[in-house]
């Protein structure tokens, strides 16, 4: 091993028939009141409300809204938002979230779910920089975009590489992986770890680093569960309780051996892990959030003979965009339908749904928002662009951004979208 580290009343009767008398709620107790309100704009899977940090509530409908245990009179309340849609994603805000139950039932909680803005994160290696630009969406093409820019000694922000930034967008986090390292650390690389993301700029301090064996070739965050996972070293390795990991990483949560692993991307919907590697495979991993030192990838798909630079997953059309550091016979982004069922060695000249040219002969990275948009970043450009509905893409073609935005990136490698 290569590595560093309704209640039911029933009667059963004769001959096996069965009645069953369903026997009406529990009345609630005197001076017990519930909470509700509001809730509009939700779409895909639903929202997922908590009431004082349970009695989750799982609304896919808009209109009123009623959690269903009645709290005493004069005991605080707190709504929140355990889960937001997905398949399409929105965002959603609670108003009138909290207050004190009075003598009768609290109706005016209001939830609102829309359609979110993309914030997108740009790791910059010439710079030794972060570029931040929010509400990406809202720019023309062919604009400038102004983006906060993260950067200065306090920062300890050095070379990157590949896949090498992610966003936490529920704990405001933002985790950059570096070579840089600084007195204290045994001259390990590092993953940044920054807070306050939606705000951050000039040369912050990290709250947190966690200290690599090797310069991490790619980050990949699941948010729910509060696990981070990277390539470094020639293995998968797996880092519980992210958001508070401080130190050295001497021995993670697990260690998986891989061959040259690189870029990730992980599919929410189905808790299946996809890394790419520098010698055109790509690992498929069933179960991501139960891997451990045992487990082992279900697929090894061959897909061609090329670095994969980035790797993307839609998971509401479980469709794959798969991007390669140069040309594969004039193409540079393969894409797959049904990419969960993806074995052997598929030629993508004929499985593939699409084969995508690019604007010029390299992909450095490929991400997908919420919404469904793909953007790449073409290696020694200072762009990115950004297409629309790419699920529409289909045979051999040559990609029409619906966007380029100039001013978001520097050259480098690391690219992340995030909602907000």
């Amino acid at each position: 091993m290569r590595s560093a580290w309704v209640l039911v009343s029933t009667l059963v009767l004769g001959c096996g028939e069965v009645i069953k008398h369903e026997l009406p709620d529990a009345p609630d107790a005197p001076g017990s009141f519930k909470v509700g309100g509001a809730l509009a704009g939700v779409a895909g899977s639903g929202v997922t409300l908590q009431l004082n940090g349970g009695d989750d509530l799982t609304l896919t409908a808009d209109g009123a809204f009623t959690f269903p245990t009645a709290l005493p009179a004069g005991t605080a309340y707190e709504v929140t938002i355990a889960a937001t849609p997905i398949c399409p994603g929105r965002t959603c805000t609670v108003q009138n979230a909290s207050g004190t139950v009075g003598s009768a039932d609290v109706t005016d909680v209001v939830v609102t779910c829309s359609e979110p803005k993309v914030r997108l994160v740009s790791h910059n290696s010439p710079g030794s920089s972060i570029r931040i630009t929010d509400d990406i969406l809202a720019l023309a093409n062919g604009g400038i975009a102004v983006p906060r820019v993260v950067t200065g000694p306090n920062t300890q922000i050095g070379f990157s590489n590949r896949d090498s930034v992610v966003v936490d967008p529920v704990r405001d986090l933002l985790y950059a992986a570096t070579s840089s390292p600084v007195a204290g650390t045994n001259g390990l690389p590092q993953i940044l770890v920054f807070e306050n993301a939606s705000t951050l700029t000039g040369d912050a301090t990290p709250a947190r680093r966690i200290q690599t064996p090797g310069l991490a070739q790619g980050l990949e965050l699941d948010v729910a569960r509060d696990r981070l996972f990277l390539t470094v070293n020639g293995v998968l390795a797996v880092v519980d309780n992210a958001s508070t990991f401080d130190g050295q990483l001497e021995t993670p949560s697990a260690v998986i051996p891989l061959e040259t692993p690189s870029v990730l991307t992980l599919d929410h919907v189905t808790d299946r892990l996809y890394v790419g590697n520098e010698n055109g495979f790509m690992y498929i991993f069933d179960n991501a959030s139960q891997l451990t030192n045992n487990s082992s990838p279900r697929e090894l798909v061959r897909l061609a003979s090329q670095p994969v630079s980035g790797l993307a997953i839609d998971s509401c059309r479980n469709r794959l965009y798969i991007g390669f550091r140069t040309e594969v016979q004039g193409f540079n982004i393969f894409v797959f339908d049904n990419a969960s069922g993806l074995t052997g060695s598929p030629n993508p000249f004929t499985e593939a749904q699409a084969l995508l040219t690019v604007p010029t002969n390299q992909v450095t990275a490929l991400a997908l928002d919420l919404i469904g948009n793909l953007y790449f970043w073409p290696d020694l450009a200072s762009v990115v662009h950004i297409v629309s509905e790419p699920h529409t893409l289909a045979g051999q073609r040559t990609v029409d951004p619906t966007k380029t935005i100039r001013g978001v990136v520097d050259r480098g490698y690391g690219l992340a979208v995030s909602p907000h």
